[in-house]
């Protein structure tokens, strides 16, 4: 008996690992982050200066990718009571 209730609660955990999984990428906005990265590395790419090394450049993109993706959970947590009344965005 003891261990049906662990096994449910284990199904349950791996359930609710398995749907954070399925919208994080809705809730990053990753699609937004990935054009983003893109727009800084063209921004750079036609800057003038001295070229940076390619661990720079990936640096560079994934921090970017990174900040994008923070301000978009950021974003989805402090509106989500807004997102419950409109009409666009509620579920």
């Amino acid at each position: 008996m003891h261990s049906a209730h662990l096994e449910s609660a284990d199904s349950i955990t791996r359930v609710s690992f398995m749907s954070l999984l399925r919208q994080l990428p809705n809730v990053l906005k990753l699609r937004i982050g990935v054009s983003i990265a893109f727009a800084a590395l063209a921004g750079y790419a036609v800057a003038p200066g001295p070229a940076l090394a390619v661990w720079q450049v990936v640096v560079l993109a994934f921090a970017v990718f990174l900040s994008s993706a923070a301000a978009g959970g950021f974003n989805q947590y402090v509106e989500r009571d807004l997102d419950q009344r409109m009409q666009r965005t509620r579920r």
